[in-house]
């Protein structure tokens, strides 16, 4: 899970960092906010890996029977965040460059991760510790695959959305962002 979420995370990222101003000039974003815009897509995208790493601990944490931890990661993630964004966007001034969801993703993302594999360790196994299985993978890919075409619909009707958002715009994205 953790090559294959890396090989496909850092696939996504290449296309959202190369795609990025394209897909927002689709979407009909206005002139006016389309270099901030570029900015907070390019800081999501940078966020990324946090964001698949942190969700397949969340995963290893459901199959040992634990709901709490991944539970207490999220929540203080984040409100962490909303402290962090008032501080660097409003206390520094920094505008969008100063949304620090990425830093508070990251931070929860390694702290879950130590955590795994922490507890991974305390199993002990006779058999041979096989890095890569590409069976493995396609049994992770079968369960996969379901979910990710789901929430790439539910992605795409969002862009739908904000696309005829953006034709009303700066005001009305920013009451509907709200």
């Amino acid at each position: 899970s953790l090559i294959g979420s890396a090989v496909l995370c850092a696939v996504l990222m290449l296309i959202g960092l190369v795609g990025c101003h394209g897909l927002l000039e689709l979407i009909n974003t206005p002139d006016e906010i389309l270099a901030d815009s570029s900015l907070y897509l390019d800081i999501y995208v940078l966020g990324l890996p946090f964001m698949f790493f942190y969700n397949i601990a969340t995963g290893i944490f459901s199959a040992l029977g634990d709901s709490k931890t991944p539970f207490y990661f999220l929540a203080v993630s984040s409100l962490s965040n909303i402290g962090v964004d008032i501080l660097f966007v409003a206390g520094f001034k920094m505008g969008v460059a100063g949304v620090a969801t990425f830093l508070c993703q990251g931070v929860s993302c390694v702290l879950a991760m130590v955590v795994v594999f922490r507890r991974i360790s305390a199993f002990k196994s006779k058999n041979k510790v096989v890095l890569f299985s590409w069976n493995m993978l396609g049994k992770v890919a079968v369960v996969a695959i379901p979910s990710i075409l789901q929430q790439s619909f539910v992605s795409v009707g969002n862009l739908i959305i904000q696309y005829y958002v953006n034709l009303c715009g700066p005001t009305v994205i920013a009451g509907f962002s709200v």
